[in-house]
């Protein structure tokens, strides 16, 4: 049975590097053997695709600021 992922508040900003950071501790790694960094990206696109979501990348290019479209 899944874990519920624990309550998060509405931010303006989140870091690609966190969420994965977060997603693979969830279970100490042992189901994330198998999925590639390149995977998380392309869910990443589709997820900013459907949801109206920006990407931006950070000056030193260490990570991908997500954020929503503010139109």
């Amino acid at each position: 049975e899944p874990a519920t992922p624990p309550h998060r508040p509405p931010q303006q900003q989140l870091s690609f590097q966190e969420i994965i950071t977060e997603i693979a501790g969830e279970d100490g790694g042992a189901r994330q053997q198998d999925v590639t960094l390149p995977f998380y990206f392309i869910c990443l696109l589709h997820l900013a695709n459907e949801h109206g979501l920006r990407i931006e990348d950070r000056e030193d290019m260490s990570d991908l600021v997500i954020s929503m479209d503010q139109k």
